[in-house]
């Protein structure tokens, strides 16, 4: 649809047509958004009984979803593309509010570039999330990993419930109202994602860059698997404490060292050493001191002697020994600790695992094998304390690290895995973010990737267990060793055929890898795959990539390095971090907390009953465990005892983006949310106002007057148009910026704050007079129309329907988007300040009148005794000051006589002083006793401070920065004390804020 506003030029003049009507504006600056009707206005009667008084989200809000997710990519297939796509949610259970996050700084940012009139490719997807998926479903199945292997009953199973959680997840990303294009929504475990997984993995372990070896990695005992950083949660500790770890009957001690005796070979003498984990010994292969270690130096080359077994051990110097940590000499174990792995590598020293993948010990510990890995350690201290080798021992500060999956404490473990090499792709990625070929906003948290890459790994593919994309590796049943990668198993059996020269019959003998790739590998891949590759080899770029800060090193960096070993391009060349919503605790919402909210709870209302009958389900169904059962319970009966009310997608939208996104970490404010829904309340208000004047000037006229701009001298008009410009160029640096923050609050301060708290007050006595009735009515359905454009991106669903009762056909998404340069010529400095100092003189008149007990409805008289300077601007507004305090003004000295029954208070204007003074009211005295009160106190902490200032031995011994600081502290007194201290007893001043 066009919009009611047309352009055109005529003799140098701008003209703003509405219908019949038009207004000519002396410029060069195009104002407006091309032509248009506004169509056939309602009957005399249809706002008043059809127009509801209130804005109700839920009678608006999905019939505009519905609309919206009929679009399609087709709709400007000649328009320049803007692409990005959605992180894709795990199908692992429902939404958070972390993805409503995603949701609406995304769609925020697809519905501008839309009305900047690009084609939006914006591309949903779902994420089969390996180990997170598999653990639901073993919770739910209620069996072990162990019953049942790979393509049996369990896989066909959590395939299920996959399915299942894919097709709820999808109907509640449908019903936030997002620009996502469906029809080319993707699954990271589909057939054509799977063949571009395997064809990724061919092409790269061709290249060179996958290889199999031992690594150390992250070990769940509870799933048996390796695990990924991102599923790694770290417990702090500053000194000793407990933890209970599944799988074991008692808690487990951290947060100690303990100090063992290394006795020396051939010699009486022993070595202490510090340990926290006096299990893991039977694994040790060496002791290790720093070479500038004074101390110890002179062991070097010699051999110790393990406590636990009698081993001999070589003791080795090495820098990456911290000398200040534990005793100076530590035991090295490279199994089992990810530095000590790498020392060892270092100086080829043996690897001994003695933890089995269950987590007990294995034949290497002897009389202790079958026992608990974290059970043992206090077993081994007491066979150690009877050897007189445990000597002493010491808390201290660290990190535990535990399986967000299963609560066990991560054990580090060298298996034989699938590794990628990361180092050279890392590297270009380095250099290109150092040379700003790649941005990464805000500045801060590229600086922190660079820092973390400088010391970057290989990278971990293979997971050991049942849910994912099967690596397409084989080996030959009696070649343990001889892996090869293929497409498939027939591909497999020829080229082992031609590996080893032999013919095979039988293709049971051909074992495939029953491991299954890392999550991140597939979804490292949602680029490449989205751009047809293998098919086609130039990527399609991601115009912009939006996620949150937690996973740009677990996901961002991985989807540039793949793309690029595979089609020598970045996926994308800008990223924008947001934040991690947390509660109001600052603790990051997770279900073992028990503080996650379904955002179409927030949305739609739910109430605590409900809240409670879908957290049993939950727990029945396996979706919860029993402690996250009870926390859920508890933040219920404590946050949200009355449940949710039903607030709307927009208010949702308004409270989240309202924060710095790019900040830490972000919240959800129950009363800053009841707000946002009131600013949208607001909104309706003001266009309902405006429809009312409207409806009943055509009743009575037929049309709006028309006029000539130019002959417009209402400040009141002027100003709006001043303050729309500022909006739009505001708006325009927010979004460019990412800073959504200012956006929101630029869209509350025009709505709020200028058009309904001071045009609308200011033009109404007008309009109920007929004074500039038209010239109003049109420059504030100009300002309703360009603000809905400008607020839409951010609150689609009010604005959407607003549009739709102000101009009855088409969409505001369809309308382009207004420029600053369109209003450029109406902006006015010095306007905008005398409207300022009109709002704070108002303001105070409207204080004055409350602190003293005056009705806000009286119109009591009121002087104003400014500055020369002051008192033409003042004059100017006099009409605007008394309407919107509801006062009459004189603008001079209050007489003499008459200060005994008036009140004066002291502001400042622009640095100037200027009184205002009004009669009495009922509660003055109750209102000069409080600033006598005030004086008081003031003048008691000046006394203080003087007396110290004064005294001589401060004078002597206090550094001049001090003596300057309380100087200043002081004067600042002096100065709230002048105040409020009036120059008569029935005078008080103030210094507003």
């Amino acid at each position: 649809m066009k919009s009611m506003f047309q352009t055109s030029r005529r003799g140098g003049y701008l003209i703003f047509r509405h219908r019949q009507t038009e207004f000519k504006y002396s410029t060069t600056t195009s104002v407006g958004d091309g032509g248009g009707n506004q169509g056939t206005p309602p009957n005399a009667t249809t706002i008043e009984s059809e127009f509801p008084k209130a804005y109700e989200p839920a009678l608006f809000e999905e019939t505009w979803n519905n609309k919206w997710l009929k679009r399609t990519s087709l709709d400007r297939k000649d328009s320049p593309v803007f692409r990005m796509i959605l992180p894709p949610p795990n199908v692992t259970g429902k939404l958070h509010l972390g993805h409503a996050l995603t949701i609406a700084i995304q769609d925020t940012i697809a519905r501008w570039k839309t009305m900047q009139g690009y084609k939006l490719e914006w591309i949903p997807g779902f994420d089969h999330a390996g180990i997170a998926t598999h653990t639901i479903a073993l919770r739910k199945l209620k069996i072990e990993n162990s019953t049942l292997g790979p393509g049996d009953l369990l896989r066909d199973r959590i395939q299920d419930i996959a399915s299942k959680n894919l097709d709820s997840i999808q109907k509640q990303l449908a019903s936030l109202g997002a620009l996502l294009n469906w029809e080319s929504v993707y699954y990271t475990l589909d057939e054509s994602h799977s063949n571009v997984v395997k064809e990724a993995f061919f092409k790269l372990f061709e290249a060179g860059l996958i290889q199999r070896g031992d690594g150390i990695v992250n070990w769940s005992c509870c799933l048996q698997s390796s695990i990924s950083d991102v599923e790694v949660d770290h417990v702090d500790f500053k000194g000793k404490m407990t933890f209970k770890v599944p799988n074991h009957d008692d808690p487990v001690e951290f947060g100690v060292l303990y100090n063992l005796a290394y006795g020396l070979e051939n010699s009486d003498q022993s070595v202490l050493v510090a340990t926290s984990r006096p299990e893991t010994l039977f694994g040790d292969v060496a002791l290790a001191v720093n070479p500038l270690d004074s101390r110890f130096a002179n062991l070097i080359g010699k051999n110790a002697i393990n406590p636990v077994n009698d081993k001999l051990l070589p003791i080795i110097g090495d820098p990456r020994v911290k000398t200040s940590f534990g005793t100076g000499v530590v035991k090295i174990t490279p199994a089992h600790d990810k530095l000590d792995f790498a020392i060892g590598a270092s100086h080829n020293l043996p690897k001994l695992d003695v933890i089995t993948g269950d987590g007990f010990l294995n034949d290497l510990a002897g009389n202790y094998k079958g026992i608990p890995r974290l059970s043992a350690r206090s077993i081994v201290l007491e066979a150690l304390d009877k050897k007189w080798a445990l000597k002493s021992v010491q808390e201290y500060a660290g990190v535990i690290n535990i399986c967000s999956r299963t609560g066990d404490v991560v054990e580090p473990k060298v298996l034989p895995h699938w590794f990628l090499k990361t180092e050279k792709l890392t590297k270009i990625f380095i250099d290109s973010i150092k040379s700003e070929e790649f941005i990464i906003s805000p500045k801060n948290y590229g600086v922190d990737l660079l820092n973390t890459l400088s010391n970057s790994q290989d990278w971990c593919l293979s997971r050991q267990i049942s849910w994912g994309h099967e690596i397409p590796v084989y080996r030959f049943i009696d070649h343990p060793e001889g892996w090869v990668v293929a497409l498939d198993r027939q591909s497999a059996k020829k080229k082992i055929e031609a590996k080893y020269n032999i013919t095979i019959d039988d293709e049971s003998t051909i074992i495939q890898d029953s491991d299954v790739l890392d999550t991140w590998f597939s979804s490292s891949l949602i680029p490449v795959a989205l751009s047809g590759w293998p098919d086609f080899k130039e990527i399609k770029e991601i115009s912009l990539m939006e996620t949150g800060r937690d996973i740009l090193l677990y996901w961002v960096w991985r989807m540039v390095i793949i793309s690029f070993a595979l089609t020598n391009q970045f996926p994308f060349k800008h990223v924008l971090l947001h934040g991690i919503i947390s509660d109001k605790y600052g603790r990051k919402m997770s279900k073992s907390k028990g503080n996650v909210i379904d955002p179409l709870h927030v949305v739609n209302g739910i109430c605590y009953l409900d809240l409670l009958e879908e957290a049993k389900q939950s727990l029945e169904q396996g979706d919860l465990e029993r402690s996250e059962y009870d926390l859920r319970i508890e933040t219920m009966d404590s946050e949200y005892p009355q449940g949710f009310k039903p607030f709307g997608r927009d208010a949702l939208r308004f409270a989240l983006l309202s924060q710095n996104i790019q900040g830490q970490q972000l919240g959800l404010d129950m009363v800053y949310l009841e707000n946002c829904r009131h600013f949208t309340n607001k909104l309706w208000q003001a266009l309902r106002f405006f429809l009312l004047y409207r409806e009943n000037v055509e009743k009575t006229t037929g049309n709006f007057k028309s006029f000539d701009v130019m002959s417009v001298t209402s400040k009141a008009d002027l100003w709006l148009l001043s303050c729309l410009y500022e909006f739009m160029s505001d708006v325009e640096q927010y979004l460019d910026s990412g800073q959504f923050h200012f956006y929101a609050e630029s869209i509350r301060k025009f709505f709020y704050q200028q058009l309904c708290d001071v045009y609308i007050e200011l033009i109404k006595n007008d309009l109920k007079a007929g004074v500039d009735k038209s010239q109003h009515l049109l420059v504030l359905e100009y300002a309703i129309s360009t603000g809905l454009k400008l607020s839409h991106p951010l609150i689609p669903f009010v604005t959407e329907e607003m549009w739709s009762r102000l101009f009855q056909s088409g969409q505001l998404i369809d309308e382009p988007f207004p420029r600053s340069k369109e209003l450029k010529s109406f902006h006015n400095a010095e306007l905008n300040r005398a409207v300022l100092k009109t709002i704070k003189v108002v303001k105070e008149i409207r204080s004055l009148k409350t602190r003293i007990g005056m009705k806000a409805n009286s119109r009591p008289l009121i002087y104003i005794d400014a500055t020369p300077s002051q008192v033409p601007e003042i004059s100017s507004m006099k009409s605007h000051i008394e309407n919107l305090a509801r006062c009459t003004l004189t603008c001079g000295s209050l007489p003499p006589l008459e200060r005994s029954s008036f009140i004066t208070v002291i502001i400042q204007l622009d640095g100037q002083i200027c009184k205002i003074s009004t009669p009495k009211g009922e509660a003055t005295e109750k209102y000069l006793e409080g600033e006598n009160n005030k004086i008081l106190k003031l003048q008691v902490r000046l006394t203080k401070l003087k007396h110290q200032y004064e005294n001589p031995n401060f004078q002597q011994h206090a550094s001049q920065e001090v003596k300057e600081k309380l100087r200043k502290r002081l004067e600042t007194l002096e100065l709230q004390i002048n105040e409020v201290v009036s120059s008569n007893p029935s005078e008080n001043t103030r210094n507003p804020s």
